[in-house]
């Protein structure tokens, strides 16, 4: 791909952890870059909610957009979700009990289901955010290097198109971390490459998968010769 500098695209001020980008040779293309690399591009809730504002308004605006690059800005595609964000679990938390209240504290602190029924407006959010890139009216190509783990993984699946580098590794991470993959991958990934053994063995386990792993099994359509390939 050529390596011409992309120009600001109008919608690319009003958002802090993405950028908007016109690519000045290929005319119609638009490169939305996650921004956060000094955390791997991990989404945190500000992020959740630019991509969805930013995928609802891309391919609208009169801008001239016919597809979308979506990329990662420095060692990786994105590295999951930021779970340092207090606002991903802001109203949840047991800490807002009194603690003098010993009997609450405890029914409290075990009431799983609860905190899992608190947390459902959250999860909705998410998942429309990421619907939002899987019904944007242009295609979107996702352009995955380095770490593309958990969230990265959720977002990649919303893409019409992925490529990779030889770097690329992808995991499902969210089994790991004892928590369901309920963002999308559990229902757009086996979509994407068949309900087979090898798909619910990387649901199940949350294992790291190569490049070429992701190419055999029909998740990416392409693996680049070198990182350089996928840069605009």
């Amino acid at each position: 791909m050529s390596t011409t500098t992309p120009s600001s695209h109008p919608l690319d001020s009003q958002f802090n952890h993405l950028s908007i980008k016109h690519h000045e040779s290929l005319l119609h293309v638009t490169v939305v870059t996650l921004d956060r690399p000094r955390k791997r591009n991990a989404i945190n809730a500000k992020m959740w909610k630019e991509i969805g504002e930013a995928f609802n308004l891309l391919g609208t605006t009169g801008d001239g957009c016919r597809c979308i690059l979506l990329t990662g800005s420095g060692k990786g595609f994105c590295g999951g979700i930021d779970l340092t964000d207090e606002k991903f679990f802001s109203g949840i938390s047991p800490d807002n009990i009194d603690e003098d209240d010993n009997d609450a504290a405890i029914t409290k602190r075990q009431d799983a289901a609860r905190t899992s029924f608190a947390f459902k407006p959250q999860i909705l959010q998410m998942q429309a955010a990421f619907t939002a890139v899987e019904q944007c009216t242009v295609p979107v190509v996702a352009a995955i290097h380095g770490a593309c783990v958990g969230a990265g993984v959720d977002l990649a699946c919303c893409a019409d198109i992925r490529v990779c580098s030889p770097n690329a590794t992808f995991s499902v991470r969210e089994a790991r971390l004892g928590l369901a993959a309920d963002v999308g991958t559990l229902q757009r990934l086996p979509k994407l490459v068949g309900f087979g053994s090898r798909v619910r063995e990387l649901c199940l386990t949350g294992d790291d998968f190569s490049a070429s792993d992701a190419y055999r099994i029909g998740f990416v359509s392409r693996v680049s010769e070198s990182g350089s390939d996928l840069s605009m």
